[in-house]
C-alpha cells in the first residue's frame, strides 16, 4: 500500500514539473514571437509609446544577380517619454504574402551598401532601442535595415517591427519599394 501511495505521489509531482515547465516554455515562445500583427497604413502606427513608420524603402538589383535585390528600409522611430524601456529591443523582418520571414542583412560589407542606397548617404545604424541615460522627453530615431529577398516578393513584403516588451504584438507596414538598377 506504501509504494502504491509514493508512486501516486510521486506521478503526480513529475506532472506538475512537467506542467510547470510546460507553462514556462510557451510563455517564453509566446514573448519571442509575433502572433499579432497590427497593420498599419504607409504612415505608419504607433505601438505601446513608438510611432514607427517608414521613411525610404529601394530596392537595387544588380546585373550580375537579377533574381536578388538588395532592399533598403528607413524607420523613423518617435519614442514616448520612457518607451525604450516599454520595448527593450527592437526587431524588425519582412515577411511575405505566402509567410517567409526575412531578417536584416548584418555583415561588416552592409555599412557601404546602406550609405550608397539612403538619399542623403548615411547609415543610421540597425534598429535599437537601448539608451546609456534614462529616456525623460520624446525622442526620434532613425534605423536602416537592409534585406536579401527575391525580386518576384518585392510586390507583396510587410516590414514587421516589435520589442521585447510588445511582443506577441508587432507593427506591420506594406512596402511599395523604388527599384534602383545597378551595373
Amino acid at each position: 500500500m506504501k509504494r502504491r501511495y509514493w508512486l501516486a505521489c510521486a506521478g503526480v509531482l513529475f506532472a506538475a514539473a512537467v506542467a510547470l515547465k510546460g507553462w514556462f516554455s510557451f510563455t517564453e515562445l509566446a514573448s519571442n514571437r509575433e502572433w499579432q500583427a497590427i497593420p498599419a497604413g504607409p504612415d505608419g502606427t504607433a505601438l505601446k509609446g513608438v510611432q514607427v513608420s517608414v521613411q525610404q524603402q529601394t530596392a537595387a538589383i544588380t546585373t550580375q544577380r537579377p533574381n536578388y535585390a538588395a532592399l533598403f528600409v528607413r524607420l523613423q522611430l518617435n519614442l514616448a517619454p520612457n518607451a525604450s524601456q516599454a520595448w527593450q529591443d527592437c526587431r524588425v523582418s519582412l515577411h511575405g504574402e505566402d509567410g517567409q520571414i526575412w531578417r536584416p542583412v548584418t555583415t561588416g560589407d552592409v555599412y557601404g551598401v546602406v550609405k550608397m542606397l539612403a538619399r542623403d548617404g548615411k547609415n543610421l545604424g540597425l534598429c535599437n532601442m537601448h539608451s546609456h541615460t534614462e529616456q525623460k522627453e520624446a525622442e526620434t530615431r532613425g534605423a536602416d535595415q537592409l534585406f536579401l529577398v527575391p525580386v518576384e516578393a518585392l510586390d507583396t513584403l510587410h516590414v514587421h517591427v516589435s520589442g521585447l516588451g510588445t511582443r506577441p504584438e508587432a507593427i506591420s507596414i506594406p512596402l511599395t519599394p523604388s527599384i534602383r538598377r545597378l551595373p
